[in-house]
């Protein structure tokens, strides 16, 4: 519901900001809402994505061509040949095209995104050392939201050339632990151990009941136990809350049965 709820603020966000820019005084209400909700029911997300995402390239590609246009009239109306200067500008074009190779790779950077859509406005990813969600995709670059609430630029043509890992798209999400018991803890205090972990995570209503627990190996200081589980959704929040659950039923049931967790230590030998 949550990644519904972000979804849903992201795509209003994009829907009013185009009108905004039309109309300086637009003011969005709820009707505005109701619609896109509507849209959001009938043509489903993957088509609102996309329409979420060309909506600012169609705004800033129409007002190029418009002032363009116009210029042309003006010229025109002056008595300028047109055709003259537009033949110019072809030979201009030349050197114009060395001197944005750049912009002319972003520009097919965010066309190369556009298409094969590894994320859509309002995924989180993780890419180029940026974790955060995605708050726009323009023809030259792409804003992200990182977990700071600071809004990253990247260049689409880093973008398209990086690995781009999508958070948003896993099912579920994975969490690992490794705990670590004292050495004079029994076989039997081990066993009970493993039991406590696997029924603090099957008693936890966001976490699926087949988690995997088993003896790890001799730490440097701790007899270790390896513990992996998966929640039920993909969503952050329900991450966090399931391992604040299972870790605080874990340390409640551990003092329960007097297991006590590992910690460095050093035990030193004196001869005499």
């Amino acid at each position: 519901m949550l990644l519904e709820f972000n979804y849903h603020v992201c795509i209003e966000d994009n829907y009013y900001r185009s009108f905004k820019d039309i109309n300086p005084f637009y003011e969005h209400n709820k009707e505005d809402v109701r619609f896109i909700k509507k849209l959001y029911k009938k043509f489903g997300r993957d088509k609102l994505d996309m329409f979420c995402m060309l909506i600012p390239i169609l705004r800033k590609t129409m007002k190029v061509v418009v002032i363009c246009l116009a210029a042309v009239i003006a010229l025109d109306n002056f008595g300028i040949d047109v055709m003259t200067l537009i033949a110019g500008l072809g030979i201009g074009g030349i050197a114009f095209a060395f001197a944005a190779q750049r912009t002319i790779a972003d520009a097919f950077g965010g066309i190369s995104l556009l298409t094969s859509r590894p994320f859509v406005v309002g995924d989180v990813i993780e890419t180029l050392g940026i974790t955060g969600t995605v708050e726009e995709i323009n023809l030259r670059h792409t804003r992200i939201r990182n977990l700071d609430k600071r809004l990253v630029t990247v260049s689409n043509s880093d973008l398209s050339n990086a690995v781009i890992v999508n958070i948003t798209s896993a099912p579920k999400r994975k969490t690992i632990w490794t705990i670590g018991v004292t050495y004079d803890t029994s076989v039997k205090k081990i066993e009970q151990a493993k039991k406590i972990i696997i029924n603090a995570v099957k008693n936890c209503d966001l976490c699926d009941d087949s988690p995997t627990v088993a003896f790890d190996g001799f730490g440097d200081s701790s007899l270790n136990i390896f513990a992996m589980f998966f929640t039920k959704t993909g969503d952050w929040p329900d991450m966090v809350k399931a391992k604040d659950q299972v870790g605080l039923e874990i340390k409640k049931e551990f003092e329960k049965a007097k297991i006590e967790f590992a910690y460095p230590t050093q035990t030193i030998h004196v001869k005499k």
